[in-house]
């Protein structure tokens, strides 16, 4: 890993800087919720709630408040920062687990550390395993982690939550975007097979025929910037008739009544 970072900042062995919480749950009463690497999505959905004496075995990790867990699994990106809702919950021994702050590393910028691609990419080349390829305790003394000075810390930490915040809020403009543009997409494609789409272009030319008036709507659909899913439409249209299409559109006087397979659309 190439060193271009600021004066003061260091490259560690990460368990050397951060060691892994050991398995192992001691006795307890009660019961406690149990969250294995299947149960963590956009979500955390529990497994279940479980007695010492019945919890499955794989539930051997006990987290507390500040503890950072991130998945064992090859491509998969299930970092957690646990909070007090999580406090006190069993965890799947498919879980790496960390204890930062025991170790004067803020355990938000750890977490973030954990989530970036300079951790996952070593995490993945790193692991191993036939049946599930997964890091293990062994693949994770490979891993760097970079320190940065224990003052600035806390200081990335909160700057990366106020950009990624932002980074949040422009996806879901962006996903609404998206949602625009695909129904503006089909409302296109319903002007194109109602008429208005070429409603200006038979004003303009009075002594037209049906094949021409084709020929102009396909050049449009084709020179459009549409997905590879809309063109599919084209295909699935072949298998159907214009007396089910009829039912949804009044089409003009001057179009006929047939199957779209037999007039070459596509």
């Amino acid at each position: 890993m190439e060193n271009n970072l600021p004066k003061g900042w260091e490259i560690k062995k990460l368990i050397d800087q951060v060691p892994i919480i050991k398995t192992g749950v001691e006795k307890f009463s009660g019961e406690k919720l149990y969250y294995s690497t299947g149960s963590i999505s956009d979500i955390e959905i529990p497994e279940g709630k479980f007695k010492f004496k019945n919890k499955p075995a794989r539930a051997n990790r006990l987290v507390l408040e500040k503890d950072v867990v991130q998945a064992r699994m090859k491509e998969t990106q299930k970092a957690l920062l646990i909070d007090e809702r999580l406090a006190g919950s069993l965890f799947s021994t498919g879980f790496l687990q960390f204890r930062p702050e025991d170790y004067n590393y803020d355990s938000k910028l750890f977490y973030y550390y954990l989530r970036s691609d300079r951790f996952l990419k070593q995490r993945d080349e790193y692991a191993t395993g036939s049946t599930q390829v997964a890091l293990t305790d062994e693949g994770a003394e490979k891993i760097n982690l970079i320190v940065p000075p224990q003052e600035c810390q806390k200081h990335i930490a909160d700057k990366l939550d106020s950009l990624l915040a932002k980074v949040k809020d422009a996806q879901s403009r962006l996903d609404k975007i998206f949602v625009i543009l695909g129904r503006f997409r089909q409302s296109v494609l319903a002007a194109a097979f109602s008429g208005e789409l070429t409603k200006s272009w038979r004003a303009e030319n009075p002594r037209f025929n049906a094949i021409e008036e084709l020929a102009v709507i396909k050049d449009f659909i084709l020179k459009s910037e549409i997905t590879n899913r809309e063109r599919n439409i084209f295909e699935e249209i072949n298998k159907i008739t214009l007396d089910s299409y009829e039912e949804q559109f009044v089409a003009p006087s001057s179009w006929n009544v047939c199957c779209i397979g037999l007039i070459g659309l596509v």
